[in-house]
């Protein structure tokens, strides 16, 4: 039932995608009717609108070849304590899961090294294997936010290795070759894509529209988050909304 009338929200959306530009607050419910991402960078981009997942949907894991070992990092950089993705060694790195399929990881490094390999995997149900992206960063040798911005593979599974949550689909990144010391991070945000388009020329926009009678549902703590492959002052982002 709603229980407001409609609202409407409009602002500007300066980075690639990071915090909510629409967000619910906690103990709140919201109804989205559309939502609406609009390239004003000079130029034709990839755009995207994603639901923002909370910290209770998402795990993250750090992965030590030798052993195998997997550490559980997520409570950690959710508190925005500094935690280690790549230890330094070869064939190192950490694994990002979600309950639901999700299009974007992003991450703030506060420890940088240079150097390094990597490779991006998704589990299929039996093995890690290639994914195929739209960004990642091409190195870890600044201190920063990153992308890893990706389509869900239509293969993509629940579970991994015995070592971590099984209920959540899986990304694996690793180093193949190692950069030259630990690479740490203390902010982390995952999300999962509602619509995507490549090539939206300048001046267009990705639009989402649910119907009066099913709009779409978001909770406490929820939010909207739009995905511009480059970033411009003038990219925006708006959406129609009611409370629940």
């Amino acid at each position: 039932m709603v229980r407001s009338f409609p609202n409407s929200s409009l602002v500007a959306y300066p980075t690639k995608g990071k915090l909510a530009a629409f967000p619910v607050p906690a103990q709140n419910q919201v109804y989205v009717f559309n939502a609406r991402a609009t390239n004003n960078s000079g130029a034709a981009q990839n755009v995207g609108i994603l639901q923002l997942l909370t910290s209770k949907e998402t795990s993250l894991w750090n992965y030590v070849n030798v052993g195998p070992v997997y550490t559980s990092i997520g409570a950690a950089v959710s508190a925005g304590t500094a935690s280690v993705l790549f230890a330094g060694a070869a064939n190192d790195g950490f694994v990002a899961q979600a309950r639901s399929k999700f299009g974007m990881v992003g991450f703030t490094v506060s420890t940088a090294s240079a150097g390094g390999t990597f490779t991006y995997k998704y589990w299929n149900g039996t093995i890690f294997t290639t994914l195929t992206t739209l960004e990642v960063p091409a190195t870890y040798a600044a201190a920063g936010d990153n992308w890893i911005v990706f389509q869900p593979p239509q293969d993509w599974v629940k579970g991994g290795p015995s070592q971590i949550d099984q209920d959540k689909y899986s990304i694996f990144v690793q180093s193949t070759v190692a950069p030259a010391g630990a690479v740490s991070v203390n902010f982390m945000w995952i999300g999962a894509f509602l619509d995507f388009y490549e090539g939206v020329p300048n001046n267009a926009a990705v639009q989402m529209s649910y119907p009066d009678t099913k709009p779409y549902l978001l909770n406490g703590g929820e939010g909207l988050v739009p995905y511009f492959s480059v970033p411009a002052a003038a990219n925006q982002f708006g959406c129609y909304f009611a409370l629940v």
